[in-house]
């Protein structure tokens, strides 16, 4: 393969999510505890990740209007989207 068929094909390749700095350690903790826990318990700390995700996904997609007050409002509970099968 030449040289410039490599710089073409590494400037589309993604960079692997293990690759970024301070990231490995922590996901190598994660499974380590997740292989502690029962199946019931994995699903639930895997519940509460995906839950905390889509809350960071939601606060930074939300329009400007909402303001930082309104967004914790909506977030916590007994706020309308405060719950994982709300924010999915």
């Amino acid at each position: 393969m030449s040289e410039s068929n490599k710089d073409e094909r590494n400037e589309h390749e993604e960079v692997h999510f293990l690759s970024v700095r301070g990231v490995a350690e922590p996901f190598e903790h994660m499974l380590q505890e997740f292989m502690r826990e029962t199946d019931r318990g994995a699903i639930l700390i895997a519940a509460d990740i995906v839950a905390a995700t889509l809350g960071a996904v939601i606060t930074s997609l939300a329009p400007p209007q909402f303001g930082a007050k309104r967004l914790k409002e909506l977030l916590r509970y007994p706020g309308t989207i405060a719950t994982f099968s709300s924010r999915a």
